[in-house]
């Protein structure tokens, strides 16, 4: 049985300008403990920064020797900084993040500085895995690509946020493209979502639309204790719309990724990751993770990510969209990269993943 699910994300109104421009929230929170080694760093800001000030001067992880950890630095222009380390942290280690100054407001305004500390658990051990694992290889640097199609027609489209489409012809036999062609112009906008998301007819998700009577952003927040699906942003009272489901809301992304789950394909040739869904986390992450359901589909029995050949998640820079070519079991992958999120990502970016033949 073939399920089809939907990604939705809620869009929660900024802070005015007047707010003062500070960090509202941190992920890991402030003295954390037992913080997973592969744990990214997610800081809130209370209003839009300019994302070309989000620098490795501006905003770091440190060591218990005040060394400064590799990172791969993303300024989201929604107000998210990420700090996703190169490779996992140390096993019960304690860490400081710094936000300096140097991070300003899009009116220019200087970031009131931020200290927060947690510390790691144990070394994750990884589980065997049976899936597949696979090698990138870059086909081509589309700027501000984000979405990408493998067609009927044997060919690959690639869409950007301005409004261009891009065909690829594809080599059969290794998967590799010939040049770009353009074939469409238009301006289009694009926003990334979140919660994954059993479709039922006639069923209500939790995104707003006064239109139809939907006000409320998914569970709200209707009591003091922990609510389904519950959105802190709320004052305490505020009702889940009559026809929410939280049932529905199968899974919480972000607590595998981060606040950025993007593009997504079903698995449909044979092997290992058969009916699987695949999923881009764009930030955070930055893998593609697979998820098992059950026969009904209504609860996710297994999620693990792709691996790449040294055995490792398979990471990108900034994964936006992919396709999937289950016939010769090749993922087509999208990296988005804009100039002003001032991330480590400087140009966009056509990947292959191909299966390791010696997996």
């Amino acid at each position: 049985m073939t399920f089809r699910f939907l990604l939705l994300s809620a869009l929660i109104a900024s802070a005015s300008a007047a707010e003062p421009f500070r960090i509202s929230q941190v992920a890991p929170e402030d003295g954390a403990a037992g913080v997973p080694t592969s744990a990214a760093v997610q800081a809130h800001v209370s209003r839009r920064f300019d994302a070309a000030t989000v620098t490795a001067d501006a905003a770091r992880v440190l060591g218990p020797g005040g060394e400064v950890v590799a990172t791969k630095i993303a300024g989201d222009l929604g107000g998210v900084i990420t700090l996703s380390p190169d490779a996992p942290l140390e096993p019960e280690t304690d860490y400081r993040v710094e936000v300096t100054d140097r991070v300003r407001a899009e009116d220019g305004t200087r970031l009131i500085p931020f200290r927060s500390t947690f510390r790691t658990g144990k070394r994750e051990e990884r589980a065997a895995s049976d899936l597949p694992r696979f090698r990138a290889v870059k086909l081509d640097s589309p700027a501000g690509a984000t979405a990408v199609t493998f067609a009927p027609d044997g060919r690959l489209y690639v869409a950007t946020w301005d409004g261009e489409i891009f065909r690829y012809e594809v080599d059969a036999s290794t998967g590799r493209t010939g040049g770009r062609q353009t074939v469409w112009k238009r301006a289009i906008s694009v926003r990334p979502d979140e919660p994954l998301i059993r479709i039922v007819e006639g069923a209500h998700y939790g995104q707003p639309n006064p239109a139809m009577g939907f006000h409320t952003v998914q569970g709200g927040i209707p009591t003091e204790g922990e609510d389904p699906w519950e959105i802190a942003d709320y004052p305490v009272g505020v009702k889940p719309d009559q026809r929410f489901d939280p049932d529905l809301l199968i899974y919480n992304l972000a607590t595998i990724g981060g606040p950025s789950a993007n593009g997504c394909a079903e698995w449909r040739g044979d092997g290992p990751l058969k009916g699987r869904l695949l999923i881009c986390f764009y930030t955070s992450a930055r893998t593609i993770h697979t998820f098992a359901f059950s026969g009904d589909g209504k609860r996710v029995e297994n999620q693990e990510p792709i691996l790449a050949t040294d055995g490792n998640p398979l990471k990108f820079s900034a994964p936006l969209d992919l396709s999937i070519d289950s016939k010769h079991g090749r993922i087509y992958v999208i990296d988005f990269a804009d100039p002003r999120r001032g991330d480590s990502a400087k140009e966009g970016a056509l990947w292959l993943a191909e299966p390791d033949g010696g997996k």
